[in-house]
């Protein structure tokens, strides 16, 4: 994995939401949701309690710029930037961890395994740390979005595969 510096054996996570769907966007320049996960009110009851996602996203082989974006709530937790990502495919990891009722902090990563291709995001390339303030007594969105430079045709951005589990806090 490629946030974790300690073993987290997969008994102490619980499935939350998985998605082998794959959804692109459509062929216009809007941002799409490719896979969305509604996070239950009060699911991270206990500072330290965290959620993992992991995501698998293919960008077509053409010229149009694309762009791919996690987000927890309102607060965007990774963002490749429009870049001209041509048949490229990112594995995601990101993991929100509770630090109070209201605050939250997030580190997503994303790497191209096969030439090694880190986002650019302007909060620290391939890693960007964020802090979300969802207040976690109601619902919180978690969203993996795509979205093309060019109304030229659909599936610029694929969400081929989306996993999302909780950690209890120790």
């Amino acid at each position: 994995m490629l946030l974790r510096r300690r073993r987290i054996a997969e008994d102490d996570m619980i499935r939350l939401f998985e998605s082998t769907t794959t959804v692109g966007n459509a062929a216009d320049t809007n941002e799409a949701d490719l896979h969305t996960f509604t996070l239950p009110a009060g699911r991270l009851a206990k500072n330290g309690d965290a959620v993992f996602i992991r995501t698998w996203v293919q960008n077509l082989n053409n010229t149009n710029a694309k762009r791919t974006r996690v987000y927890f709530g309102g607060t965007t937790i990774g963002d490749s930037t429009a870049q001209n990502f041509n048949n490229v495919g990112f594995y995601i990891e990101a993991i929100i961890f509770r630090t109070g009722a209201a605050t939250q902090k997030a580190i997503c990563a994303a790497v191209q395994p096969n030439v090694d291709v880190t986002w650019g995001t302007a909060a620290g390339g391939g890693f960007n740390p964020t802090t979300p303030s969802e207040t976690l007594s109601g619902t919180v969105s978690i969203r993996i979005t795509g979205q093309s430079t060019a109304a030229a045709g659909p599936n610029d951005v694929v969400a081929l595969a989306t996993t999302i589990d909780y950690l209890p806090a120790a």
